[in-house]
């Protein structure tokens, strides 16, 4: 291999998704057929013409325990 590219070091492995957040409740939930797909019925979504969704859910992100990077 040449050494045109840059090293890159993987520091750790995680998931965010309308499954869940976590590897093991994104994957649990997978293996037991949930989707992540939604209907939008907040009245907050009228303007957008598509009503579905994948939303990550809110209530499972505890936005302290993340570090912003640029």
């Amino acid at each position: 291999m040449s050494g045109s590219f840059p090293r890159v070091v993987v520091t750790g492995m995680g998931v965010v998704s309308p499954l869940g957040v976590g590897i093991r409740t994104h994957w649990q939930r997978l293996l037991d057929g949930y989707c992540g797909i939604v209907k939008l019925s907040d009245t907050a979504y009228d303007p957008v013409p598509c009503k579905i969704a994948a939303r990550v859910p809110s209530n499972e992100l505890d936005l302290s325990s993340y570090r912003q990077t640029s």
